[in-house]
């Protein structure tokens, strides 16, 4: 299996290296999606920003990424401002954007069977085919993402936790919402371009999910969550070219057995607990 994989390196060498890339970057930043409890936002973004590729097709715009980063930069910043507050605004933008995305997309592009198939495919998600720029972008994106964790865990760990004593204590908060905002709407919406909505959903939601069963506290997730990550994208990589099998759903599936096992080992760990509370 991996004789065979080293083999189909010089091939497919920029699906590799940007899918390990992907996977990393959005591990960090679905662990902010997920502490955050704002797993079906992330839904919502991705929905967002193949509606701005159905409407780049329908338009006939030369360049469909300037549509899809602006659908999926502003649906982002729509439902993240008002995601801390305490009622159900942001429950309702969220079905407003994935409702109206996922219906429009579908409409807009309803009498051209051409156009419905690019954007189904987009939907299934395939990462054969990334380019070299696709490459050097998220290795750009790694450098700052894991920069940005390392220089700012702490305070994010804060945000999350308690947003009340990090305003306290002089965070603008706003302001760090607004950045995360924008940050994930780019990301998402170029991972879609490259990789497809169930590639870059999956990759975005289930290892930050996964860690969150396994880590105790917020800053551990940032390690586990990209370790998650990375290990079942390559894990995937294998498994798909020696079966001939998509990579991306292989992907996903994997990391869908991992959450399974971390609420498996959550319940073992509660269990434990309880019998060493009820033996003292």
């Amino acid at each position: 299996m991996i004789g065979e994989f080293i083999e189909s390196w010089p091939l497919f060498w920029q699906t590799y290296i940007a899918s390990i890339l992907m996977a990393l970057v959005m591990s960090w930043l679905g662990v902010l999606v997920v502490t955050r409890n704002q797993v079906f936002i992330a839904a919502a973004i991705a929905q967002a920003s193949l509606f701005g590729l159905a409407l780049s097709l329908f338009m006939g715009f030369t360049y469909p990424i300037l549509l899809v980063l602006l659908m999926s930069i502003t649906s982002s910043i729509l439902i993240g401002s008002g995601s801390h507050v305490a009622n159900n605004t942001s429950e309702e933008r969220t079905s407003w954007v994935f409702l109206l995305a996922s219906c429009g997309s579908v409409l807009l592009l309803a009498n051209q069977p051409n156009g419905l198939r690019q954007l189904q495919s987009a939907m299934a998600s395939t990462i054969i085919g990334v380019t070299d720029i696709d490459v050097w972008l998220f290795a750009a994106f790694s450098i700052i993402a894991l920069i940005l964790v390392l220089a700012l865990h702490r305070p994010l760990a804060l945000l999350i936790a308690d947003p009340v004593m990090a305003i306290s204590v002089g965070m603008r908060f706003g302001l760090w919402i607004l950045i995360i905002s924008v940050s994930l709407g780019i990301v998402t919406g170029l991972a879609i371009r490259s990789s497809g909505m169930l590639f870059t959903f999956g990759c975005l939601v289930l290892p930050a999910l996964a860690a969150r069963n396994f880590c105790k506290e917020i800053r551990t997730m940032f390690l586990i969550s990209p370790i998650v990550a990375t290990s079942s994208v390559i894990l995937g990589l294998l498994i798909a070219h020696s079966r001939d099998l998509p990579p991306g759903q292989t992907i996903v599936v994997i990391q869908a057995v991992v959450l399974l096992c971390s609420w498996i080992w959550k319940e073992i760990r509660t269990s434990l607990a309880l019998s060493l509370s009820n033996i003292s």
